[in-house]
């Protein structure tokens, strides 16, 4: 799956391979934490009570600032 419009000026959202890539995790991975509410998504209800997530890039952006930390903190 692509790159999804919402709105005609709404940010894009992407789907699960895209997402895992930018965050370096496998599909599998970035499911179970998106189902979890571990990072920021968007789920769309489909057949048989399963979701697709979606996510926005600004989102998962600012989800990983909050992973990164300067080299003089992590040694401190």
């Amino acid at each position: 799956m692509g790159i999804i419009q919402i709105e005609p000026a709404g940010e894009p959202l992407i789907g699960l391979r895209p997402a895992a890539r930018m965050l370096g995790m496998g599909r599998v991975t970035v499911s179970k934490m998106a189902r979890c509410g571990q990072i920021p998504t968007m789920a769309f209800p489909m057949k048989g009570g399963k979701f697709r997530y979606m996510f926005r890039v600004s989102e998962l952006e600012a989800y990983l600032a909050t992973l990164r930390r300067p080299l003089q903190e992590k040694a401190s």
